[in-house]
């Protein structure tokens, strides 16, 4: 995740992207349990909001294909 932080030269910046850095490589990597706190209401607050929600729309449509799955496996047999 290092690397990720390295085009951002402002050190405030660095702290306040680390957790939705974090979580975003946590999440590319399978984990659709990470969530990011909502701590301000600026773009980085905004940011935070956007990841959370694409975070449950990715979890509720795995959901909705996995049912889905199993319905047409029921439907097979």
């Amino acid at each position: 995740m290092q690397h990720f932080l390295y085009f951002f030269p402002e050190p405030q910046l660095h702290g306040s992207l680390a957790p939705i850095l974090g979580a975003a490589v946590a999440f590319s990597r399978g984990d659709m349990t990470v969530s990011v706190p909502v701590t301000t209401r600026d773009e980085i607050g905004m940011l935070a909001r956007a990841f959370n929600y694409m975070v449950r729309e990715v979890k509720e449509k795995e959901r909705v294909r996995r049912r889905n799955r199993e319905l047409q496996e029921a439907y097979d047999q």
